[in-house]
């Protein structure tokens, strides 16, 4: 559309009040993304998808998230007193504990049948 076309629609003067339509807003933007597992890897994340009542999707997706965002758990500390010194504090970036989850060759059967 032309910039003076935009500007006529943009004028209050020109609005059609009495024909006004409700509508919902727009859902957010999405990417898909495909992932490979090998079969076995697949079949343990679905089980623990399901075993937390998430869709497989789902389960994926908030893992993802919870691992980009867990160098935001930074704690800061503040200190003050008479004597000049230096705190020094050294963390990992990422946790340093993982959780793995094991499904059992009965686990697996249940699911694919």
């Amino acid at each position: 559309m032309s910039k003076r076309g935009d500007r006529e629609l943009e004028a209050p003067g020109n609005w059609d009040y009495e024909s006004a339509e409700r509508r919902s807003p727009a859902r957010p933007a999405r990417v898909v993304v495909s992932v490979a597992f090998p079969r076995d890897d697949f079949e343990q994340v679905a089980k623990c998808a399901e075993i937390q009542g998430m869709r497989t999707s789902e389960f994926i997706r908030v893992a993802a998230l919870d691992r980009a965002t867990a160098h935001a758990g930074v704690t800061t500390f503040s200190w003050s007193g008479g004597t000049a010194g230096t705190f020094v504090v050294a963390a990992p970036l990422w946790p340093s504990t993982l959780v793995s989850v094991k499904v059992s060759q009965e686990d697996k059967e249940s699911v694919t049948t």
